[in-house]
């Protein structure tokens, strides 16, 4: 099994690359993501035995279902039979203000922020604290996959404004073509060492067609095969994430757009 990266890897990572804080972060959500081993139903209490531990940050409760379609297409009859079924997978909390949500899952556990954003090490210990609290109720539980997203919303520079002044597409534009994008939506997945990859999806214009904005969402992630990660601690390789997400973050957009966010 690949094995998460040591402090000593992790401190010289971080003396190479150094990234600025910024004072405008255009993080509009932030999750980390642990999915495991999905249980059986007879969890369902538990985790529902969740939410009076937790009620006091997030009183406010949603079941969480898993819901399938399906359809039966005939040549002459066109669609013939539609069914589906839904099934309980656990419960979703949310806090009073609603940019704090919480998923307690049979197959996993989240934590997300919404905007606005305070800071890495805040976010980080809260999560670690929710997840402590599903771990001793599942003490079983063994990852999967691990995965932190930051999904960035950026408003777009004013018309007649050469877009590559303020952000760089990880995709260049062949040079025979036109070089004026009107719409952009590209996905491409990048590996890492330690095993980590980050999917990243960069797309304009996105929201209010007044104000249209820059949308940059990076996924990055670990896949643990089979039995899934236990014993190990998953901070250590959650820690790398964020080195990960910043060095595609900076370099995606230019140093004219990370002076506007400082």
């Amino acid at each position: 099994m690949p094995q998460p990266a040591t402090k000593k890897t992790s401190d010289k990572k971080r003396s190479k690359f150094r990234f600025p804080s910024l004072s405008k972060a255009p993080i509009q959500e932030a999750v980390i993501d642990f999915q495991i081993k999905p249980f059986g139903p007879d969890v369902l209490s538990s985790l529902e035995a969740l939410h009076e531990q937790t009620k006091e940050a997030f009183p406010i409760k949603e079941p969480l279902a898993r819901v399938e379609a399906s359809m039966s297409i005939h040549a002459e009859q066109g669609v013939h039979d539609i069914g589906g079924k839904s099934e309980r997978v656990g419960i979703l909390c949310r806090s009073a203000s609603g940019n704090e949500v919480v998923q307690f899952r049979r197959d996993g556990f989240a934590y997300s922020l919404l905007k606005p954003y305070s800071d890495w090490g805040s976010f980080v210990q809260k999560a670690k604290e929710l997840w402590d609290k599903y771990k001793k109720t599942l003490p079983e539980a063994r990852i999967s996959r691990l995965g932190v997203r930051n999904i960035n919303i950026l408003e777009l520079p004013p018309p007649g404004t050469k877009l590559t002044e303020y952000f760089h597409p990880l995709l260049s534009i062949p040079k025979d073509l036109p070089k004026t994008v009107r719409q952009l939506f590209t996905r491409v997945e990048l590996p890492f060492d330690n095993d980590i990859r980050a999917a990243v999806v960069q797309a304009f214009p996105t929201g209010d067609p007044v104000k249209p904005s820059y949308l940059i969402d990076i996924d990055t992630f670990r896949v643990f095969p089979e039995p899934g990660l236990r014993e190990e601690d998953p901070w250590a390789t959650i820690n790398e994430f964020r080195l990960v997400k910043n060095r595609i973050f900076f370099a995606i957009i230019s140093k004219k757009t990370e002076r506007l966010l400082k």
